[in-house]
Protein backbone atom coordinates (compact mmCIF):
# COMPACT_ATOMS: atom_id res chain seq x y z
CA UNK A 1 0.00 0.00 0.00
CA UNK A 2 1.41 3.18 -0.79
CA UNK A 3 1.99 5.58 1.90
CA UNK A 4 0.65 8.84 2.03
CA UNK A 5 3.08 11.27 4.65
CA UNK A 6 0.58 14.58 4.82
CA UNK A 7 -2.61 12.51 5.81
CA UNK A 8 -3.95 11.40 8.69
CA UNK A 9 -5.01 7.86 8.25
CA UNK A 10 -8.15 6.60 9.33
CA UNK A 11 -8.98 2.97 11.35
CA UNK A 12 -8.56 1.17 7.60
CA UNK A 13 -5.39 2.79 6.88
CA UNK A 14 -6.82 4.81 4.01
CA UNK A 15 -5.64 8.81 4.34
CA UNK A 16 -8.85 11.16 5.59
CA UNK A 17 -7.06 13.85 3.20
CA UNK A 18 -8.58 14.23 0.02
CA UNK A 19 -5.59 16.00 -1.55
CA UNK A 20 -3.41 12.99 -0.05
CA UNK A 21 -5.29 10.32 -2.25
CA UNK A 22 -5.26 12.34 -5.08
CA UNK A 23 -1.53 13.17 -4.74
CA UNK A 24 -0.77 9.58 -4.45
CA UNK A 25 -3.37 8.99 -7.64
CA UNK A 26 -1.46 11.38 -9.90
CA UNK A 27 1.89 10.18 -8.81
CA UNK A 28 1.70 6.29 -8.70
CA UNK A 29 -1.05 5.53 -11.72
CA UNK A 30 1.10 4.61 -14.79
CA UNK A 31 -1.58 6.17 -17.04
CA UNK A 32 -1.87 9.53 -18.18
CA UNK A 33 -4.30 12.00 -16.32
CA UNK A 34 -5.18 15.15 -16.60
CA UNK A 35 -7.76 17.08 -14.86
CA UNK A 36 -9.26 20.32 -17.24
CA UNK A 37 -11.16 23.65 -16.06
CA UNK A 38 -14.05 24.15 -17.94
CA UNK A 39 -11.89 26.14 -20.47
CA UNK A 40 -10.40 22.97 -21.03
CA UNK A 41 -7.02 24.24 -19.56
CA UNK A 42 -4.41 22.24 -17.76
CA UNK A 43 -5.15 22.40 -14.67
CA UNK A 44 -2.97 19.05 -12.86
CA UNK A 45 -1.27 16.51 -14.62
CA UNK A 46 0.73 13.80 -13.87
CA UNK A 47 4.28 12.66 -15.57
CA UNK A 48 2.92 10.20 -18.32
CA UNK A 49 0.06 12.88 -19.46
CA UNK A 50 3.31 15.39 -20.15
CA UNK A 51 5.09 12.25 -21.91
CA UNK A 52 1.71 11.31 -23.94
CA UNK A 53 1.61 15.16 -24.77
CA UNK A 54 4.94 15.54 -25.88
CA UNK A 55 5.92 18.21 -23.20
CA UNK A 56 7.38 18.24 -19.61
CA UNK A 57 5.73 18.48 -16.46
CA UNK A 58 6.35 22.14 -15.38
CA UNK A 59 5.05 23.82 -19.01
CA UNK A 60 1.48 21.77 -19.11
CA UNK A 61 -0.54 23.71 -15.97
CA UNK A 62 -2.66 26.55 -17.74
CA UNK A 63 -2.21 25.46 -21.49
CA UNK A 64 -4.73 25.28 -23.87
CA UNK A 65 -5.85 21.61 -25.01
CA UNK A 66 -6.17 22.88 -28.78
CA UNK A 67 -2.47 23.47 -28.88
CA UNK A 68 -1.16 19.88 -28.02
CA UNK A 69 -4.14 17.40 -28.45
CA UNK A 70 -5.34 15.72 -31.91
CA UNK A 71 -8.51 16.99 -33.05
CA UNK A 72 -10.20 13.40 -32.12
CA UNK A 73 -8.98 13.73 -28.45
CA UNK A 74 -11.09 17.48 -28.53
CA UNK A 75 -13.78 16.49 -30.15
CA UNK A 76 -14.03 13.67 -26.95
CA UNK A 77 -13.89 16.33 -24.38
CA UNK A 78 -16.64 18.88 -26.28
CA UNK A 79 -19.09 15.42 -26.13
CA UNK A 80 -18.58 14.53 -22.95
CA UNK A 81 -19.18 18.42 -21.71
CA UNK A 82 -22.17 18.25 -24.13
CA UNK A 83 -23.91 14.85 -22.48
CA UNK A 84 -22.21 14.87 -18.90
CA UNK A 85 -21.39 11.57 -19.04
CA UNK A 86 -17.99 9.13 -19.01
CA UNK A 87 -16.97 8.64 -22.77
CA UNK A 88 -14.09 6.74 -24.16
CA UNK A 89 -12.21 6.67 -27.44
CA UNK A 90 -9.19 5.84 -29.08
CA UNK A 91 -6.94 7.93 -30.93
CA UNK A 92 -3.54 8.18 -32.14
CA UNK A 93 -0.70 9.97 -30.12
CA UNK A 94 2.06 11.06 -32.46
CA UNK A 95 4.42 11.87 -29.28
CA UNK A 96 4.50 8.14 -28.51
CA UNK A 97 3.50 7.18 -32.33
CA UNK A 98 0.96 4.76 -31.15
CA UNK A 99 -2.52 4.37 -30.22
CA UNK A 100 -4.08 5.71 -26.74
CA UNK A 101 -7.57 5.13 -25.01
CA UNK A 102 -8.53 8.07 -23.76
CA UNK A 103 -11.63 7.99 -21.26
CA UNK A 104 -12.85 11.22 -19.45
CA UNK A 105 -15.98 12.50 -17.29
CA UNK A 106 -17.13 15.86 -15.56
CA UNK A 107 -16.62 16.16 -11.82
CA UNK A 108 -19.51 16.98 -9.62
CA UNK A 109 -18.41 20.53 -8.49
CA UNK A 110 -20.72 22.73 -9.89
CA UNK A 111 -24.36 22.24 -11.83
CA UNK A 112 -23.05 23.74 -14.83
CA UNK A 113 -21.74 21.47 -17.30
CA UNK A 114 -19.57 23.67 -19.35
CA UNK A 115 -17.76 24.75 -16.28
CA UNK A 116 -16.88 21.85 -14.57
CA UNK A 117 -13.56 20.30 -14.30
CA UNK A 118 -12.73 17.92 -16.53
CA UNK A 119 -11.11 14.26 -15.35
CA UNK A 120 -9.32 12.65 -18.66
CA UNK A 121 -7.13 9.48 -18.37
CA UNK A 122 -5.07 8.70 -20.81
CA UNK A 123 -3.72 4.45 -21.19
CA UNK A 124 -1.00 3.47 -23.46
CA UNK A 125 -2.60 0.82 -25.58
CA UNK A 126 0.43 0.37 -28.24
CA UNK A 127 1.70 -2.89 -26.91
CA UNK A 128 -1.74 -4.15 -26.85
CA UNK A 129 -2.77 -3.68 -30.10
CA UNK A 130 0.95 -5.23 -31.53
CA UNK A 131 -0.03 -8.38 -29.90
CA UNK A 132 -3.67 -8.07 -31.60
Amino acid sequence: MPSFPDSEASRDGFPNDVDAVTNALFELLPDGILLLDGQNRILRANAPAATFLGSTLAALPGTSLPRLFPESLIDLIDHIRTTGTLQTTEIYMPSIQGPVQASGTLLRTVSDTSNRPLLLLIRNITQLRRLE
